[in-house]
């Protein structure tokens, strides 16, 4: 019986692109360099901060990358409530699975602070525990995962992981939950039936079918 259902955010519970591409260029802005485009910044989203940055803004001298991180951070600070939404029928999902008694979490690459405020704003009152960066090592390390999973007293047989991308299948692995690609977010189906170790889903019925049926 699935006791625990941890979420991914960006690409799986809400589409967070929007206020991403506004923090990456208005990085660029500062330093009057060309802005890009949503779909240069697509191909990197997942990773941990400064990773996305130095994809998203190629040629950076090394010596200069905490900098410009730290004023990614500074502005996604402030706009990273403007644009977000959640996927059309995920709070019924949610929703569904605790009425059921199961617990739910959100784990993130993205900043502590900015998980969380996600979490209480788009799902107030949904989730038991949210977790961003600077906590654990980053995902696909499994730490976070086993943490959140420790707090809930679940053991990894009796969780699932729901992502959208190679990330979160590959954190789902390492820590020994079963995994499920959405393919809604920000990889598609395509590239997740081909990445291999997680069931993929289309929508919103299949996703509460597949976590409630497949135990």
């Amino acid at each position: 019986m699935i006791k625990a259902a941890i979420f991914d955010l960006d690409g799986t519970l809400a589409d967070t692109l929007p206020d991403i591409l506004t923090a990456i260029n208005g990085i660029c802005e500062l330093r009057s360099i060309p802005t890009v485009d949503e779909a240069f910044v697509l191909k990197f989203i997942n990773g941990d901060t400064e990773e996305f940055v130095r994809s998203s803004v190629p040629g950076i001298p090394e010596s200069e990358i905490p900098e410009w991180v730290e004023q990614y951070k500074q502005i996604y600070a402030k706009c990273y409530l403007d644009k977000t939404h959640e996927y059309a029928g995920m709070t019924g999902v949610l929703r569904a699975l605790r009425e059921r008694g199961v617990k739910l979490a959100v784990f993130s690459n993205k900043a502590d602070e900015a998980v969380k405020n996600l979490a209480k704003k788009l799902f107030p009152g949904l989730f038991d525990f949210a977790l961003g960066a600077g906590i654990y090592k980053s995902k696909p390390n499994a730490e976070g995962a086993l943490a959140i999973l420790d707090s809930f007293g679940v053991k990894p047989c009796e969780a699932v992981f729901i992502g959208d991308s190679d990330v979160d299948v590959n954190t789902a692995k390492n820590a020994g939950i079963r995994a499920i690609g959405v393919s809604w977010g920000y990889r598609g189906h395509a590239f997740l039936e081909a990445l291999g170790g997680c069931d993929v889903v289309d929508t919103m019925d299949e996703l509460l079918k597949n976590i409630l049926e497949n135990n």
